[in-house]
């Protein structure tokens, strides 16, 4: 029987609406322990002639010990010029630095101070699911 997306992906609010200020708007650390792929997904305002970045962050725990941009991933960035731009960016744990006990992923989006960001963080892939 094919499982429901609610199944197969958890989704949280990682930033929710707030102009995005000097150095950007970060959100809390997730947990990848039972999941084995991450999403996360930058909106953005409208505006023009801004540069709209979205990043994925790694660290070794809820606290955010060690924390550094995972290096693996490409980060997404978009010279906006459209209304409302969205930005992805994708990873597999295995691309986290697992070696070194990195076990937490956080998001970061940057897009000039006064412009409004939000951001959704998506993990899928599940390892464990409770029976249902």
């Amino acid at each position: 029987m094919p499982k429901k997306i609610a199944e197969m992906i958890k989704t949280d609010l990682a930033i929710a609406p707030v102009a995005a200020g000097a150095g950007g708007k970060t959100s809390s650390w997730f947990s990848m322990q039972d999941y084995g792929r991450a999403r996360g997904v930058g909106l953005f305002a409208s505006t023009t002639g801004t540069t709209a970045n979205l990043y994925i962050l790694q660290a070794k725990d809820a606290d955010g010990a060690g924390a550094k941009t995972l290096t693996t991933v490409t980060v997404a960035t978009d010279d906006v010029t459209a209304s409302k731009p969205m930005l992805t960016s994708e990873i597999a744990v295995g691309d986290m630095d697992v070696a070194n006990d990195f076990s937490h992923l956080q998001v970061k989006v940057t897009y000039g101070s006064a412009n409004e960001v939000a951001a959704v963080f998506e993990r899928g892939d599940p390892s464990f699911a409770p029976p249902r």
